[in-house]
């Protein structure tokens, strides 16, 4: 997989997600990709004199923090592996634990997710700035309808870490 490729398998699979209604993933991903990647350098100094002639006199090498942009492989690699963890993974870790939990008698078990949030945290004037933290209830049924929702994208997925792995 060329360059120009990955950027295609970028630019389509962004796309996807914002379809599925998971603008949160690219949000994450970006935030990731502007950062860059963080890479030691060790670097020499020189002097020179105000002819430019270097001067003999050489200072010893030191190591340096730079940052460098992600390649196209690299950023794709990343977004791969975020959607596989945040989406793909997660629905098939609660289609699992629901169906672990149903029985004869409890055809649509469910599971209330209740904060982890100190008490008191909102009354000292935190705030909740989006959905995380806030309690939500998880159904068998729910989860196999996102499971119907994500299918395409889990293929997309999977054909894109074969094409990862053969490069």
């Amino acid at each position: 997989m060329n360059s120009q490729d990955a950027r295609s398998a970028i630019v389509g699979l962004n796309a996807s997600l914002k379809r599925a209604g998971l603008d949160w993933v690219v949000q994450e991903v970006s935030r990731v990709v502007e950062r860059g990647i963080e890479e030691r350098k060790e670097v020499a100094f020189e002097s020179f004199d105000a002819a430019d002639e270097p001067i003999k006199k050489r200072g010893r090498r030191t190591e340096v923090t730079i940052t460098r942009p992600l390649t196209e492989m690299e950023e794709l690699r990343v977004l791969v592996a975020s959607v596989r963890a945040s989406v793909i993974d997660v629905n098939e870790t609660q289609e699992k634990a629901l169906l672990g939990l149903k029985t004869k008698d409890m055809e649509n078990p469910s599971i209330g997710f209740r904060p982890d949030i100190p008490d008191g945290f909102e009354d000292k004037g935190y705030a909740l700035t989006d959905e995380r933290g806030r309690p939500f209830d998880l159904s068998l049924a729910e989860v196999e309808r996102q499971k119907q929702r994500i299918s395409k994208l889990k293929t997309i997925i999977m054909q894109l870490e074969e094409m990862i792995r053969a490069d």
